[in-house]
């Protein structure tokens, strides 16, 4: 059995979310905070390609050409942009299982407490089409 544990915990990553309006911040069973990044994607207007997020999403509001759109996908901690909210967390969720996590992450995520069913809903909703 502890071999097949610890093959699993190879092959996994086992995290908790916490997508907040500020920022996002993942942490990892045994390793602590491992991302700590503000809510934000940068997206090009024009071909909905993903510029920034995160830091780099932050230092780029107000200082971008007109067709960059730098916007929190979350307000009060709920999810007002389902697509960006994903596409955030897919882009977070690439740096930490670069070089690890074959079979990807099982996560515990964090949602406000008085979440409504909906609301919750789109936090599963939104790690399980990345992978988590």
């Amino acid at each position: 059995m502890d071999i097949m544990k610890t093959l699993r915990d190879f092959v996994t990553l086992d995290i908790a979310i916490d997508m907040g309006t500020s920022s996002t911040r993942i942490f990892n069973r045994g390793g602590g905070l491992v991302l700590d990044e503000p809510s934000l994607i940068a997206v090009s207007a024009t071909t909905g390609e993903v510029i920034a997020t995160g830091k780099d999403a932050n230092r780029l509001a107000g200082r971008c050409p007109a067709h960059i759109e730098v916007a929190s996908p979350l307000s009060q901690g709920v999810v007002m942009d389902f697509d960006l909210a994903e596409l955030m967390l897919r882009r977070f969720m690439s740096r930490l299982l670069k070089n690890r996590a074959m079979l990807g992450a099982r996560a515990v995520i964090v949602a406000p407490a008085g979440a409504t069913g909906v609301e919750f809903r789109a936090f599963e909703n939104i790690a399980t089409r990345v992978g988590v």
